[in-house]
């Protein structure tokens, strides 16, 4: 009958910073007759019970040399260890030498556990969602200021460059500072004349947004519009280069007005 007197040791063979897949087994086997010198073959195999139940994981080593009763083995060199096998039940590991099933199994503790730490690599605790599909880092652009705190980010409008009184502005193609529209900044020119065309005028830093005529007693409007132009604009497309409103009348025998409502620019 044979005997297995077992030193099981745990160590990585790894290099520093990584995370093995195998393990360093170290066992001593003997016999009624004293410690076994020669090959033998080994199987081991994992359970989540102490008894009975279907092994999760099966390694098979033939040939393997023992010396003076010492074996070494290389636990999952031929069938991977990794965090589908410790999965964080409590293990037992029971052996077979030859055709003979030692016992009782032998309890694995903590330290193989550390493979656990590899699923990191892998995001297996974010459920469905894949490494991929995890934003690491925001690049923001065009106007847009993105700034990280903690797990979340914040994105708003950025301002920096503007002047003040400007603020980034969409003009249909890109982002760029404008003047903010200042608030009771619109006031009201005239001009009279007993001419066919009377202008009223903006002073400088306004522009017409729109305007009107008064024919005076007798007098006929022919015309009114932005000054440049032959008919009434559509409605918001005068310009800032729009500086007056001009109005065309019939006849030069009565004094006519032209009136312009002047914004900033």
């Amino acid at each position: 009958m044979k005997k297995l007197a077992m030193v099981f040791i745990l160590c990585w063979s790894a290099a520093a910073g990584a995370v093995p897949s195998t393990i360093n087994f170290t066992g001593r086997l003997s016999t009624s007759a004293g410690p076994v010198t020669g090959a033998v073959n080994l199987t081991l195999k994992l359970y989540n019970v102490a008894t009975d139940g279907t092994p999760l994981w099966t390694e098979i080593h033939n040939n393997v040399g023992a010396e003076d009763g010492l074996v070494f083995l290389d636990v999952g060199s031929l069938k991977k260890l990794d965090e589908t096998v410790f999965n964080g039940d409590r293990l037992y590991l029971e052996i077979v030498v030859g055709t003979e099933t030692l016992a009782p199994r032998l309890a694995i503790n903590s330290v193989p556990y550390a493979m656990r730490t590899a699923a990191a690599t892998t995001a297996d605790l974010l459920g469905t969602i894949a490494p991929r599909d995890v934003v690491t880092s925001v690049t923001a652009a065009a106007g847009i200021a993105a700034v990280r705190n903690g797990n979340g980010v914040a994105v708003s409008m950025s301002t920096t460059g503007c002047a003040a009184g400007s603020a980034w502005t969409w003009s249909g193609t890109a982002w760029a500072c404008a003047a903010l529209p200042v608030s009771g900044a619109c006031t009201w020119a005239a001009a009279s004349s007993t001419a066919v065309t009377v202008s009223a005028a903006c002073p400088t830093g306004k522009h017409a947004v729109t305007g009107g005529c008064d024919a005076g007693t007798g007098g006929t409007l022919v015309s009114s519009h932005p000054s440049g132009s032959t008919a009434p604009p559509a409605n918001g497309a005068l310009g800032s280069t729009v500086t007056q409103w001009s109005c065309q009348f019939g006849s030069t025998t009565t004094t006519h007005a032209a009136y312009a409502l002047c914004c900033a620019q």
